[in-house]
């Protein structure tokens, strides 16, 4: 899927688009977890490879973004 930061997005989440692209692919979605204050969330893993694996390799961003943050533009 392609996503984008909503203009009222945390730095967090602005940032992790910027730093790992628009390409994500959905690995789950909490609608009533803890993260976020209680917000739906989306578990996401990026599709680039611009992460450190701590072994001098690269290997993709894997995480939580708040739904009500992003905006889907192609799934």
């Amino acid at each position: 899927m392609i996503i984008k930061a909503r203009k009222t997005a945390s730095r967090r989440t602005k940032n992790r688009i910027k730093e790992h692209g628009e390409s994500f692919t959905l690995i789950r979605e909490n609608c009533h977890g803890s993260l976020f204050n209680g917000q739906p969330a989306l578990l996401l893993r990026a599709n680039t490879r611009n992460s450190s694996d701590g072994k001098g390799g690269k290997e993709s961003w894997f995480g939580w973004l708040p739904s009500s943050e992003i905006e889907i533009i192609n799934d």
